[in-house]
């Protein structure tokens, strides 16, 4: 809606009062005509004060925490405000201004807000003036402000309660909306963390007991009770397949050697008979067996026929 517009309005805008706020005070109920202004939205939790005709923000303040801050959508050095400058309040309006973005010196409320069953509670310290009224506005994490009007419960004190459905941070801003106009605000805050159930911290010993009663077992009252004696055997699966792996890689190259020699029992066997006879030999013997002494079924190797067999 905003991209349709022009970003900036150059004609003669009458503002008109939209909300009450200390910077009035000093207008005395009348406001110079502008000569134009910059097109804006106001953000949710802001508090409207002064609007064109069309319903586009003039004026606007926030507070948010301890922090305040102001919008003025128009002009300060003349362009617009020409007639705002030649108006004899004009001084007391910028002064005005500032001096609401400055923290105030004390609060006239005391705030206290807690959550009780997923309700926000709070509780307002303070007097009231005659005729005034108090309301919170409730900022929730998503920047949604809700206004919740504050009931008296006691003499000084008042009290309201509001939704907490979501998790994080809330603003709570009080309001004194006096009869003449005037506002004393008080700020306070709230977070609501995670779930309840979140908060059980430490053993449930009860809970233990009774899985332990169920499925036959016992509880344990210390670490080296995990293992002591009496303690029922466990089983569990092993895989085999890396072990079954492992095993094939070493007899591959023996498979492939015995494929590759043609090696016969009778052979391995005479091979065997030799190698014994060998290391049973004195040590100091330098003998070495002639073709003679080797066994008769053994052949060199040599003259056998190539033959690969796979």
């Amino acid at each position: 809606r905003l991209a349709a517009r022009h970003a900036i309005v150059e004609e003669p805008t009458t503002p008109l009062v939209a909300g009450s706020s200390p910077v009035l005070q000093v207008t005395g109920g009348q406001f110079p005509t502008l000569g134009g202004y910059v097109t804006t939205l106001p953000k949710a939790a802001a508090r409207m004060v002064l609007v064109s005709p069309k319903g586009d923000p003039l004026l606007a303040q926030w507070q948010f925490g301890l922090g305040r801050a102001i919008a003025w959508t128009s002009d300060s050095e003349g362009r617009w405000t020409s007639g705002l400058n030649a108006w004899d309040r004009a001084g007391a309006f910028w002064a005005a201004l500032v001096d609401w973005t400055l923290p105030p010196e004390e609060a006239p409320f005391q705030v206290r807000a807690q959550v009780e069953a997923s309700t926000g509670h709070l509780a307002v310290e303070g007097e009231v003036q005659e005729g005034a009224s108090l309301t919170a506005r409730i900022v929730g994490p998503d920047f949604t402000a809700t206004d919740v009007p504050l009931k008296a419960t006691a003499p000084g004190q008042y009290e309201a309660q509001f939704p907490v459905d979501q998790q994080g941070s809330y603003l709570v801003q009080v309001v004194e909306h006096g009869p003449q106009g005037e506002q004393r605000t008080a700020t306070g805050g709230l977070v609501v963390p995670y779930s309840p159930e979140y908060r059980q911290v430490g053993g449930d010993p009860g809970l233990l007991e009774q899985v332990a009663a169920i499925t036959g077992g016992r509880v344990l009252r210390g670490p080296e009770e995990a293992f002591g004696p009496g303690l029922p055997p466990a089983y569990g699966d092993v895989p085999l397949a890396w072990w079954l792996l492992v095993a094939a890689t070493l007899l591959l190259p023996l498979d492939i050697a015995l494929r590759r020699l043609n090696l016969r029992p009778t052979e391995a066997m005479a091979w065997v008979a030799a190698a014994r006879a060998r290391m049973a030999r004195p040590v100091g013997s330098s003998a070495s067996p002639s073709s003679s002494n080797r066994p008769s079924g053994l052949r060199p190797l040599r003259k056998r026929p190539s033959c690969l067999c796979m």
